[in-house]
Formats: structure tokens, sequence, C-alpha cells
């Protein structure tokens, strides 16, 4: 029989028995990614259920990141089913779409048991034929008639750097995922979430089962799901705060920093504040502002590209160095993090004057601004003196 592949984001209703090569073996072989993911792994269960990850917990709510199809018929009655198989009922009006044109949402529940959070991986890591490993609760079947956590291996066939059309699908792979799978989790190597899975390879004109016309037969193909460089900045402008893998993020071949060039060209200063800022958030994969730990993960070639470009459209007078410079000349090799030093930094590139701090509104986006004014809007406070003092480590 000839089998025609479509890729498909949709739910079916059909329960598919995957063929594999002799000797392949599906499940989860990393016992450690397994026994995380089983842990942070939820089905949200409907008349077409699927899979979420459990990705933050303040006081007694619980936020689940899943594909936004899991959760788009609010006419559907939904249940969130955590590890030790308790029912929440889901809110729908804690239903919220990460982007028009993103398949993902997040949705919350309210419990008083401690169940474990998801850490998040930079997706940008993951090469071609790097193992990954995807989690979930395939729907149920004729033979087995519950849903059940499954975790299953593959490798990446590929990590596009590009999103594609209208739904955010760059990262895909082999794993031989299930219906009922959607929403749940992609896991690296080290149990991180790098991505969440939505998207399976459906068939034409299979044959179905005499005795069991609900089951179809198909060899499994490739899958794809969403990655984290795609939904980290989505969930950082929501508020929605997420624990964070310590691995850095390299930006290869800079597509953003080459948005933040075009705008230094073209003189528009405050909308390069703001890119710039986007670039140290996403960077560092950090929510709001950059505190000590985000610093850390900042990148000394990004950030020396991000310096090159401010230094040189702006006739070397804003950038990094110049910031550093100007540190260095009023104290020295001192880096310590005080309203002190802060307050003299920020009279002499001119976010204080006459004692007080200017806002944001107030900011000088032109040349004719003091030296070091910008960039600005990413970081604030005293820390200021933690983020000159990396920047001396790398040498800018």
């Amino acid at each position: 029989m000839k089998l025609h592949y479509i890729l498909s984001s949709t739910l079916t209703s059909i329960s598919i028995i995957l063929l594999y090569q002799p000797g392949a073996k599906a499940i989860c072989s990393n016992n450690q990614v397994d026994a995380i993911a089983e842990k942070v792994t939820v089905l949200i269960d409907s008349s077409k259920p699927g899979s979420g990850v459990i990705i933050q917990h303040q006081g007694n709510t619980y936020t689940v990141l899943t594909a936004y199809h899991v959760v788009k018929d609010r006419n559907l009655k939904y249940e969130v089913v955590t590890p030790d198989k308790q029912r929440y009922q889901l809110n729908y009006q804690t239903v919220k779409r990460l982007a028009n044109h993103i398949d993902l949402a997040i949705v919350q529940f309210n419990s008083n048991s401690n169940y474990l959070k998801a850490k998040i991986g930079n997706s940008d890591l993951i090469k071609r034929r790097s193992k990954v490993y995807v989690a979930g609760f395939p729907v149920k079947t004729a033979g087995v008639r519950v849903s059940i956590y499954d975790c299953r291996n593959g490798e990446v066939i590929a990590n596009t750097s590009q999103e594609s059309p209208g739904d955010g699908y760059t990262l895909i792979y082999d794993n031989p995922t299930l219906p009922g799978m959607s929403g749940g989790g992609v896991l690296n190597s080290q149990g991180e979430v790098i991505g969440i899975h939505g998207q399976g390879e459906a068939a034409k004109n299979v044959e179905f089962d005499r005795i069991n016309p609900s089951i179809g037969t198909v060899k499994s193909g490739r899958n794809a799901g969403i990655p984290s460089r795609i939904f980290l900045p989505l969930l950082a402008r929501m508020g929605v705060d997420v624990e964070l893998s310590t691995s850095r993020i390299e930006l290869p071949g800079n597509p953003t920093i080459d948005r933040l060039n075009e705008l230094l060209v073209q003189g528009n200063w405050q909308e390069a504040d703001e890119e710039t800022k986007w670039l140290m958030l996403r960077m560092s994969q950090t929510n709001g502002v950059l505190n000590e730990q985000g610093i850390s993960r900042l990148s000394c070639s990004n950030l020396s590209q991000i310096n090159h470009s401010w230094m040189t459209n702006s006739q070397g007078r804003f950038g990094f160095s110049v910031q550093a410079r100007t540190w260095k000349n009023l104290f020295g090799n001192k880096f310590e993090s005080t309203n002190k030093y802060f307050e003299s930094f920020a009279t002499e590139v001119g976010w204080r004057y006459r004692g007080r701090f200017l806002s944001s509104s107030q900011t000088n986006y032109s040349l004719n601004a003091p030296v070091g004014h910008l960039p600005r809007s990413f970081l604030d406070g005293p820390i200021w003196g933690r983020f000159i003092a990396y920047l001396d480590t790398c040498k800018i």
C-alpha cells in the first residue's frame, strides 16, 4: 500500500499504529530525561485531548505551556491531569495564546500540591542529529483504553532559523509521536524543554483495521515542534517567569543583529535602544530587566557585535565600550554595585540631572546626547557595576 504523507497540526480521531525499522527503540532510553519529563508533563483532557508542560508555580497557581490547537475550542470542557493522577478543572479564562500567528498557549490550574516545573533549555544549541525526546499522553485506543504518559526517542532532522508560515514550527525531528502528544515537551539530553511538540505526519488513504475501523497503520515519519528561542521572548512579554538553563545563547548568522544595524544606520536611536533591550533579554534568557544571573549568561561575542554596531553608527559616542570607559574614568577598576557609584555614573552619561534621575521618556535619542547615553533601556540601577565588570572580563 502506498501512503501519501501530509503535515498536520490537528488532532485526529484515528488511532495510529506505528511501524518501526528492525531494532529501533521508540521508548525513551534516557532514564534521567524520562523521569524528569514524567514529572513535568500533564494531560489536558477533553473530547480532543492533548498534553502540556508545567513551566511556572506561583502560590497555588500553576502555569502550563501547550499547543494552542489543544485548547482552542472554548466550548469543550478541559481538565488538567497531573502526574499524581489528580484532575483539575481548567478555567478557560486563563487560556492565553502567546501570539496570533504562533500555535502556543498558556493555561492555569490551582492546586496546593507540589509539582515539578520544567527547566527551559536553549534550542539554539540543538543541531541536526542531536538526540531529543518527546513526552506526552497519546490518545486512548482499542488496545490501550486510557491515556498514559509516554516518552519517545528521536533525532533532530533540522532546526531552522526562520519561522514557518503562520505557526512557528521550525524544529523538525524523527521521534515516532502519537496523536494526543501535541503540547508536550521536546527535551534535550539534560532533561530541559527546548521545544513544544505539535505537528506530526499523518497519512491519506490509510488501510483501516476491519475489526476496529478506528485503528489505522502508518509508518512514523517527521514531526515538528516550536523551539524555545521562539516562545521564551513571548513568555517574557506576557510576564511569565520560567526556570532557565545556564547555557549561553549564541545567535548564528545574527538575524536580529542585522535589524539593530539597520535601525542604527537610519539613526533611529529609540527603536535601536528597544531592539538592544530585546536582544539582551533574549541572549540572557531574562524577563523584564537583566539581573546578575542573566548577565553571566551573556555571550561576549554577541556583546562585542552589539557594541561595534552602536560605536560605528554613532561616531563613537554610544555603545557598551563607551559606557565602560566612562565608568573606569570615574572609579578605575572598582565595579561595586552601590547607589553611590551608580548615581555618579548616571549623572556622567546624562541619565541623572541636578540630583534627580530622568524618566525613560526623557531619554535623549539624538547624537547631541552625552557620550555613553545609549543604549539605556535594557538595564537600570546599581547592577550597572556588575555589567561593567562583565564587560571588563569580555575585554569590551
